[in-house]
């Protein structure tokens, strides 16, 4: 099949689906002239259903629908997944170019359709730096992928030109689940009315974000499943649609667009038409960079945790030596047990700013703490705590921040386990238990500010019952120190 067979033009494509009227998601070029996109969805890794075509080479959905927006609002389409499209002299005649794409599109596999020849990639670089358009949809962050660590950002020197284009790159994804994006600029082509939804969708996990983007939607992460298989979200919220300057050329990307049902909505092409409006130039729109303001911890990649535990042995862990808590590994997870209060420390004594993560079990009555920014000493130390405690006695349960901030409700119930997360940054502290925030609480006085880490064994009830509390995980992702700590 050659370069004209495989290119399939908007007008003889099926109708848009099932989009509503929104008078602000489409805005023509002024002067009336017709423009021309070309959508591109080679796939060179995995294939996405929504741009698989049929037996017969029947447009993929995702085409069909750019195809129908376009019949619909007056503007050309042309869909292909011919890399051999990439050459000047035929990527002149279009005005943008929308992709839904995988890997390195330069490259034979994947979806078996012709590869962009050597000098393609240049050539799409060069036209959108003069003054087209682009407009990419979910998986146009994981093509063109920079080389180094996949939990790292690059420097600019070390990005792949094309992910400095896009204005940011793809790292890994996990379930398919609801989350909340966060509409913080109303105001840009096709986002006009648009409140904050949730949307179920396959998230992408983002990194390498240019520092100019313009964000439209943050992906929160609060009350994402960010657990196992999830952890990849457990981060702080990340643009998730954006755009940009890239030299003359406007660059508009959104992560959405896996999900067929996704496509399909009005509020997603509504979104698709006020970008590609701004891309090709038809509206104005005020794309001051904001990324500090509305995502400013972006940059904080997810990666593996560090294990402070390595399931065989107390290697790291240290008590004191008046301390008379009986400490050891059984099945895999340290116990503490006996009738005696004491902790086990860290080796480090220079924690300052983590996320602390731990597994745990109490017993019935059961009291113990994940201490954090502790000070080596007896019994009970100086330093922050996490409770655990589920029917002990004491009014603050598992979640609070004791001391600082009660949760007097039972959370997790004895002899289950859970996961409880403590979030230290300077003043600002924050515990999740069970990936629900059960504290979020600046101390005005910064009272700990570094130290060890501690496990906690309790001393027994006044009517002498004893705890037993296990701990099978005890992770650290650390974060940047403070800007006012000496170096």
């Amino acid at each position: 099949m050659n370069r004209r067979e495989m290119l399939v033009r908007g007008g003889a494509a099926a109708a848009t689906l099932g989009l509503a009227h929104f008078p602000l998601g489409w805005m023509a070029r002024a002067d009336g002239g017709k423009q021309h996109v070309l959508v591109f969805t080679r796939s060179q890794g995995f294939e996405h259903s929504v741009v698989k075509r049929g037996k017969n080479n029947e447009l993929s959905l995702a085409e069909r629908i750019v195809t129908g927006l376009g019949k619909k609002h007056g503007f050309e389409v042309t869909c292909t997944k011919d890399g051999r499209e990439f050459l000047p002299e035929t990527i002149s005649k279009y005005d943008a170019f929308l992709f839904e794409t995988t890997m390195d599109l330069t490259k034979e596999g994947g979806d078996n359709n012709p590869p962009m020849p050597p000098e393609g990639k240049k050539a799409l670089l060069k036209a959108i730096a003069d003054g087209k358009g682009f407009v990419g949809c979910h998986c146009a962050s994981d093509t063109f992928h920079s080389p180094g660590a996949r939990d790292q950002n690059q420097d600019s020197e070390h990005m792949d030109p094309y992910i400095a284009m896009l204005g940011g790159e793809f790292i890994v994804h996990g379930s398919q689940q609801k989350a909340l994006m966060r509409v913080v600029d109303g105001e840009f082509p096709g986002a006009q009315g648009l409140k904050d939804f949730k949307l179920l969708e396959e998230w992408y996990a983002l990194k390498n974000f240019a520092p100019d983007l313009h964000v439209i939607l943050v992906q929160q992460t609060e009350g994402m499943n960010r657990w196992g298989g999830d952890w990849m979200y457990n981060r702080p919220d990340f643009p998730a649609t954006w755009a940009r300057m890239h030299h003359k050329g406007r660059v508009f990307y959104t992560s959405m667009g896996h999900r067929e049902d996704v496509w399909e909505s009005a509020r997603f092409q509504q979104l698709l038409l006020g970008g590609l409006s701004w891309a090709l130039g038809n509206v104005q729109a005020d794309v001051t960079p904001n990324l500090e303001q509305v995502a400013a911890h972006a940059r904080e990649v997810p990666a593996e945790w560090t294990d402070l535990f390595n399931g065989k042995d107390l290697t790291g862990w240290k008590t004191h030596p008046a301390d008379k808590a009986h400490w050891e590994v059984k099945d895999g997870a340290i116990v503490g047990s006996g009738p005696y209060p004491g902790h086990l420390f860290t080796e480090r004594d220079d924690y300052e700013n983590f996320h602390f993560r731990i597994e745990a079990k109490i017993s019935d009555q059961g009291n113990s703490g994940q201490y954090f920014r502790v000070k080596f000493g007896p019994a009970y130390p100086k330093g922050y705590e996490a409770q655990i405690n589920s029917t002990h006695p004491d009014e603050q349960k598992t979640g609070s921040l004791w001391g600082f901030v009660r949760v007097k409700k039972m959370l997790v119930k004895p002899d289950e386990w859970f996961t409880q997360e403590v979030r230290a940054e300077g003043d600002h502290i924050q515990i999740f238990v069970n990936g629900k925030k059960t504290v979020d609480y600046k101390d005005p006085k910064n009272t700990y500010t570094k130290g060890h880490l501690a496990l906690q064994m309790h001393g027994p009830t006044k009517e002498g019952v004893e705890t037993t509390v296990m701990f099978r995980k005890v992770q650290i992702k650390e974060l940047p120190p403070s800007k006012n700590t000496a170096r």
